[in-house]
Formats: structure tokens, sequence, C-alpha cells
């Protein structure tokens, strides 16, 4: 029920809600044995509500108001990735001064410290990239085939 409900209703539900979890309960009766239990705190017990439209702004101006306005105009994944990695940000993850900072700091070393710093970047993907492609693919018919969900790395991969 939990995949069908954040499917079919997808952002109107918290990841961790009681009311998608645990459907035929009743969430309140719920909340007293999660909090008995000491385990409430892992929980949402706010039930679902209709996600917000989009708004959409079509001019360069409005973008670059919005790309450099961090108080109003948060990024949207920032509390996901701060689930998935314990509450750690880096960069791109979050809108405090110190992301942009960081952002800055790879941005100035990419671009600027080292010669040729982008193009060697590129030339690094395009090469491990043509070169897992030869090795994983396998030929299927008349197409290649490569398992792109494979968690082991490849051979004489650079970690």
């Amino acid at each position: 029920m939990y995949r069908l409900l954040m499917r079919a209703f997808p952002e109107w539900y918290e990841y961790n809600t009681v009311y998608a979890l645990y459907p035929f309960t009743i969430p309140k009766e719920s909340e007293k044995i999660y909090k008995g239990l000491g385990v409430a705190s892992s929980y949402s017990f706010n039930p679902p509500k209709k996600p917000q439209d989009p708004i959409f702004f079509s001019t360069a101006a409005n973008a670059k108001a919005i790309l450099g306005n961090q108080k109003t105009f948060k990024v949207i994944w920032g509390e996901a990735i701060s689930r998935l990695t314990g509450g750690v940000d880096y960069m791109l993850s979050a809108d405090k001064p110190a992301n942009s900072a960081q952002h800055a700091a790879v941005y100035k070393a990419l671009y600027n410290d080292v010669e040729g710093g982008m193009e060697e970047v590129w030339d690094f993907y395009v090469k491990y990239t043509e070169k897992f492609l030869r090795e994983r693919s396998y030929q299927l018919d008349n197409f290649f085939q490569i398992d792109a969900v494979r968690e082991s790395l490849p051979p004489n991969c650079p970690n």
C-alpha cells in the first residue's frame, strides 16, 4: 500500500508518514503506541496534503533573481539529501553561505586554478565511460546491452 499511495499521490505524503506506512491503522492510536515504545520521533503523524502547484517563471531576469535569493528560494532536494547523508551537506545540497563558498571554491579550482581543468574532467569521463561500455556491454541480436544498475565497480576503476 505504501508504494501505491506514494506513486498514486506523489508529494502528498512525507516519506515517513504513518498514513502511508500503516494505512489501515488509526494514526492517533499509532502515535500513542510509538511514544510508548520510544520510536515516535522516527515517524510523521501529519496527514497527507495536496502539494503546492508549481509557479512557472519564463524570463531570464526572474531566473537570475530566484537563483540569487537563497533566503527565500531553497533547493528542493535539500531535505532529501540531508536524510540520505545523515545531515551532511556539501556544495549544491543546501543554501547556506558555506555551500555557496564550497561551490565557488570548486568552480575556481576547475575553471581558474588549473589550466584546462574542465577539459581534463571531460576527458576523464569520456575515456572511462567508453572503456566501461566496451568492457561491460554484451550483444543481444543487433543491439548492445549494458547493466547500468550493477553495483560492483569495474576492474581498474580509480576510486
